[in-house]
């Protein structure tokens, strides 16, 4: 089925709102979305044409998706958990206490009802037949049973049971006729998938006189709109089940797109690797395509640079903002327990004091709930009450997570930024955003990074400065490669030591000299290393931005400078010569939250003016700064911002 050409190819995908219709209530901008059509919305007439960078859908074909999951993922749900759902629920009327065979299940469908059974029915009366070794493995790692494809092997997992309930078959061609001898009495088949070309089913039609069982097959095409909305409602309750492993989807770009194509033509005819959905990627933006079956058309050449909405919206609040706020950490409601048993956490004693949880590590007495840190609208009175225009929000340093198992923290960091996401699209004249990244893994950063810049629209890296890995390693010069590529700033705050990993020095533990002394260590260690190792040598159109100044390190340029010229038996040749520190020391940036005019004075004749931006550490302990600051009058904080982030463009 396709319309006269010519046309764009799509019938459903997943993708960020970048704008609503004055009528529409129900969505906003940034929501991520996923969508489909059936004949109940015009059939091919209503096709989204989503192999494109942008496309236009009807606000009801529009379904708001859980926060956990990514455009790319989402992108596989409408048509795999659409007919995944009519097949049990309307076609085989399954219960929780129903034993159920979902048959021929290592495809996008056959995952997605291993998924939909499980959360509705009984998990120990699921039995999942594929027969591929990798179809067994994606199963097994939706916490299913799976056997062997044969009629044997089926009845031996059976066991004592009078015959399966239900039973989904995607291959009815090979099956129907085992079905029929599975099926419990009084058991429904549905019929989802029966490969094309191949011969008739052969059949025992006794089986169903007997046992009284029902055949009926499933077209995802008749679904009225009804029905879809109530498919919807309970597919979503299941992604916010414990089972919730996200869709399998093979990523394929738009420059590949035949080959995605072919790749499906290949599956329909049971050939080729059959497991996972296959999607096609926009790589400029948060928008993601599901490739279904369909005879060959044309290779669709797909063009532009698309910048994503929220990058677009950061833009215009910059152009008119005089105030551009750098350092201000956010919670997120949405990604609290998204590092699972490192939580974060919030809460209160039964005295009502509050805390905030992160692994074995108890923060007391600050509360975060209901102040400018989780009340979006306390934040924007308080901006409004220290003049701010537009808020740059970041992670909370306590929440990087850069010590625990690396996928763990990939994982907060994915639901972090997908939420940060949301927030600033709510808010887009006044509030961007920065993308926390699991560091412990430069290779799992790097790809969060460039998915938060290319399809969130965050506007850099925002990291520690101690994650196990030296800053000068050269583990990590792809990952700064990719932030001059992205073009994009990365900004490196330091995060109390011994939360979630190795403890620091015991003596900064009184007096709170942690964070009074020791945040600006850290920061002056970290800008050695990356002047002293050559990261700003090996990657000259790299931007590094550290607050409060870079720390210690207006004081500490004579004695840095002095160890190059001796020279010390470490430094490159390329440091030896007179004004080598000093010039790389004003390639980086720093903001202004330094509390006090005279050393500003000192960063400003070591460094200069243009690289200078405001920060306010916003409502944090030390935010007097927001209403008596240094004198910043002659510096032009706010342009300095624009070009920082990459806003005057």
């Amino acid at each position: 089925m396709q319309p006269e050409p010519p046309f764009t190819p799509g019938l459903e995908a997943a993708g960020r709102v970048v704008a609503a219709g004055a009528a529409v209530e129900n969505l906003e901008v940034g929501d991520l979305v996923a969508f489909s059509v059936t004949a109940a919305d015009g059939g091919l007439a209503a096709s989204t044409g989503s192999w494109a960078h942008h496309c236009m859908v009807k606000a009801d074909l529009a379904m708001r998706l859980p926060a956990n999951l990514d455009p790319v993922s989402a992108a596989a749900v409408p048509v795999a958990y659409l007919t995944a759902h009519r097949a049990l629920f309307t076609a085989a009327q399954m219960r929780p206490s129903d034993t159920v065979l979902v048959r021929g299940a290592s495809g996008a469908v056959g995952l997605a009802a291993v998924h939909l059974a499980r959360h509705f029915g009984m998990p120990d009366r699921l039995i999942v037949g594929t027969s591929s070794k990798s179809g067994i493995t994606a199963v097994e790692q939706r916490g299913a049973f799976a056997v062997g494809h044969g009629e044997a092997e089926v009845r031996q997992a059976l066991g004592e049971l009078p015959g399966f309930d239900v039973i989904l078959d995607l291959m009815a061609n090979d099956n129907l006729g085992s079905d029929l001898s599975l099926v419990a009495p009084g058991g429904r088949i549905a019929v989802i998938g029966s490969r094309p070309g191949a011969g008739p089913a052969s059949v025992d039609a006794r089986q169903a006189l007997v046992k009284e069982a029902s055949v009926r097959g499933v077209f995802l095409w008749k679904q009225t709109k009804a029905e879809r909305a109530r498919a919807y409602r309970d597919i979503f309750q299941a992604f916010k089940g414990k089972d919730s492993t996200p869709p399998s989807v093979r990523r394929f770009s738009f420059r590949e797109a035949q080959k995605a194509h072919d790749c499906v033509a290949l599956q329909a005819q049971g050939k080729g690797q059959t497991e996972g959905k296959v999607v096609l990627v926009n790589d400029n933006m948060s928008c993601a395509s599901a490739v279904t079956a369909s005879p060959a058309g044309k290779r669709q050449k797909i063009t532009g640079n698309v910048q994503p909405a929220a990058r677009i919206a950061a833009v215009r609040a910059a152009a008119s903002a005089q105030v551009i706020d750098v350092h201000a950490h956010a919670v997120l409601e949405e990604a609290l327990g998204a590092a699972g048993p490192y939580g974060p956490e919030v809460g209160e004693s039964a005295e009502g004091q509050p805390w905030f949880r992160i692994g074995e590590y108890h923060l007391r007495g600050v509360k975060y709930r209901g102040s400018p840190f989780m009340d979006v609208s306390a934040r924007i009175a308080l901006m409004d009450k220290y003049g701010i225009d537009l808020q740059v929000l970041s992670p909370n340093p306590l929440t990087y997570f850069h010590h625990i198992p690396a996928d763990q923290a990939a994982k907060f960091c994915r639901m972090h930024n997908d939420a940060m996401a949301r927030l600033v699209a709510k808010h887009p004249d006044r509030l961007a955003g920065f993308a926390a990244l699991p560091m412990q893994n430069p290779e799992l950063a790097a790809q969060e990074l460039k998915r938060s810049v290319q399809e969130l629209g965050l506007l850099g890296g925002y990291i520690g400065t101690d994650f196990g890995i030296h800053l000068d390693d050269p583990s990590l010069d792809p990952f700064y490669a990719l932030c001059s590529e992205l073009d994009v700033p990365l900004f490196m705050h330091p995060a109390p030591q011994g939360i979630d990993g190795p403890p620091g020095d015991p003596r900064l533990r009184r007096y709170e000299m942690e964070i009074v002394i020791g945040f600006n260590l850290e920061s002056s260690v970290a800008i050695s290393t990356l002047i002293f190792g050559g990261v700003l040598d090996r990657h000259p159109k790299l931007d590094v931005c550290f607050p409060s100044g870079g720390g210690a390190v207006a004081c500490l340029l004579g004695r840095m400078a002095a160890a190059a010229a001796a020279p010390r038996p470490w430094v490159a040749e390329e440091l030896r010569g007179p004004g080598t520190v000093r010039n790389r020391l004003r390639r980086l940036w720093f903001d202004t939250h330094m509390h006090c005019d005279s050393t500003l004075r000192l960063l400003r004749e070591h460094c200069g003016d243009d690289r200078l931006v405001f920060g306010t550490n916003f409502a944090g302990w030390d935010q007097e700064q927001g209403e008596n600051p240094p004198n910043v009058a002659e510096i032009d904080v706010a342009g300095n911002a624009r070009r920082l982030l990459r806003l005057d463009r």
